[in-house]
């Protein structure tokens, strides 16, 4: 409308040159000012248009907006071992903090066990050392039969010389009757001696072994009392449930006097202090988002707040479609997982709250 009207008001007094039923000639100076007038409001117009569209666009980038559901880190507290529950030390609301202790379960048979265990090794321990000495008074033994053995051996050998001398002079009639009947029984003597120092360097020899056969054993059966007591001990840590992280109990499951199982949660907690929004937003809008980027966070609540955020994570791939391919040639929509955390989270913002999230600067 501006544009008209300065267009008819610049025709409105004088007729340009060559015009009939002007108002009289015009000058050349009156024409090269309405000729750079006329320039002027042209250029001002496509500025402004272009301003315009400009706008519109930026504003159209500000406007990304999706609903979110309000997430937090959730730790669900379970026993590994059955058990029946003593204490369950904190109720849904109260605050826990990291390495608190927060489920007791009866630790009584598992205590018994352990004590159990350690007598198994102590006695197990005293075979053992049994077992060892046992090995030193064989090995000792077996020195001893060495040495008997070899003087058997030289006793066996000079008494079968001095028998093969006592035998060639008997047959020669040099040498007496009774004196050849003394060699003889000493030379068997010494043959019966030598079998008996074998014989005992062989039952030493098997004491020996015997003795490291039972030390061999004891070992494991002490490595296996000490793995028991070892088990017993993880299992008796296993009654007391501490708090891997700082929180609010969302939800008591079970109470004191019920029977825990494994993998069964009794008590949920709800770190409060990092707090995201979670929007699914559509992969045509997606790409105005990035890593870092600010955001605002509005709770679906009447008290109007609004909270800053960053965007701390983008998923890696689709996930359901909001749109369905109704067409031929057409693509489904997919939407993309988009985490947003709360940077000014007062503790009013709590999990499974709903809220919208506007992307860019508004």
């Amino acid at each position: 409308m501006e544009i008209y009207l300065a267009s008819k008001a610049s025709y409105e007094g004088e007729a340009p040159s060559g015009f009939a039923g002007g108002g009289g000639d015009a000058s050349p100076c009156d024409s090269m000012k309405r000729f750079l007038l006329r320039g002027i409001i042209t250029l001002l117009v496509a500025a402004g248009i272009g301003l315009y569209f400009r706008g519109g666009h930026q504003e159209q980038k500000a406007e990304i907006q999706g609903a979110a559901i309000i997430e937090a880190t959730e730790v669900n507290l379970s026993s590994q071992i059955p058990g029946r529950i003593i204490d369950i030390k904190f109720k849904e609301g109260d605050r826990v903090k990291p390495n608190d202790v927060v489920i007791l379960l009866d630790s009584a048979e598992i205590v018994a066990q352990i004590k159990q265990a350690e007598a198994d090794l102590a006695n197990t321990k005293a075979v053992y050392l049994n077992s060892e000495t046992l090995r030193k008074n064989a090995e000792l033994g077996m020195r001893i039969a060495d040495a008997d053995l070899d003087k058997a051996e030289v006793s066996y050998e000079d008494a079968k010389k001095n028998l093969a001398r006592a035998e060639g002079l008997f047959s020669e009639g040099l040498q007496p009757q009774k004196d050849y009947d003394g060699i003889l029984l000493v030379f068997k003597t010494a043959g019966a001696q030598l079998r008996v120092s074998r014989a005992q360097k062989d039952l030493t020899r098997s004491q020996y072994q015997a003795a490291l056969a039972q030390i061999d054993a004891s070992s494991a059966r002490i490595r296996q009392a000490e793995a028991s007591i070892e088990l017993y001990n993880a299992r008796h840590a296993d009654t007391t449930i501490r708090s891997p992280i700082s929180g609010q109990v969302a939800k008591r499951y079970m109470e004191p006097g019920e029977m825990a199982t494994p993998g069964l949660p009794i008590l949920t907690i709800v770190d409060l202090d990092r707090v995201w929004a979670r929007v699914d937003l559509e992969e045509d809008k997606l790409l105005h988002v990035k890593l870092n980027n600010k955001a605002i966070i509005r709770p679906a609540t009447p008290h109007g707040r609004e909270y800053q955020g960053r965007v701390i994570e983008i998923g890696p791939e689709g996930e359901f479609a909001t749109q369905r391919d109704v067409k031929r040639g057409r693509q489904d929509i997919k939407t993309f997982r988009v985490k947003v955390e709360l940077i000014n989270n007062d503790g009013y913002i709590r999990p499974g709250m709903t809220a919208e999230v506007f992307f860019g600067e508004r």
